[in-house]
């Protein structure tokens, strides 16, 4: 019996470590690419920045198919997926107040002065406030929405933020 819980947790540890290179390649975008600098994301991917593919590619390589992220940057890319499209979907008909809650987590980790100007976290802010204090009136026009905006910048950060940081998970979220 000891000997197969000693190979169990031996598996475990070479499953999580190789959990952890998948997550450093994706955030690197495998090994053919150099880690995109802050500021230079244009000339790395060809000249244009397309944040809804980006976003796609961090949902496939983050988060996980339900419960919350074991990344910082899984979760915030989770939470802006999952509200959006609630947003979007279904004019946030269910929304509650883990939903604020959300938001207002998002918010405070894209207020970060080494990632953002002053007038862009000023305007993340204003634009969570927007989101929460529309909740039963969503404004869901597409770019140039609060929704896509704050996505965007959840994005932006993200990428600003190539190497994995340890996400504590709530246990009093429920979605």
């Amino acid at each position: 019996m000891q000997v197969i819980l000693i190979a169990g947790a031996g598996f475990a540890l070479v499953f999580v470590g190789f959990l952890v290179f998948l997550v450093v390649q994706a955030f690197r975008g495998g090994s053919h690419q150099p880690a995109v600098e802050s500021g230079d994301w244009n000339s790395a991917v060809g000249g244009e920045y397309d944040w809804t593919k980006e976003h796609k590619r961090l949902w496939d390589a983050l988060v996980p198919p339900q419960g919350q992220a074991d990344t910082l940057q899984g979760e915030l890319i989770r939470i802006v997926g999952k509200l959006v499209d609630e947003a979007y979907r279904n004019g946030n008909l269910n929304w509650d107040r883990d939903c604020e809650k959300m938001w207002r987590f998002v918010a405070k980790h894209l207020d970060d002065a080494a990632t953002f100007t002053e007038s862009e976290r000023k305007l993340i802010r204003e634009k969570v406030d927007e989101i929460i204090r529309d909740k039963r009136d969503p404004d869901v026009s597409g770019h140039g929405s609060a929704y896509y905006f704050v996505n965007e910048k959840a994005v932006d950060w993200c990428r600003a933020h190539p190497d994995p940081i340890p996400h504590a998970k709530d246990p009093k979220l429920r979605r």
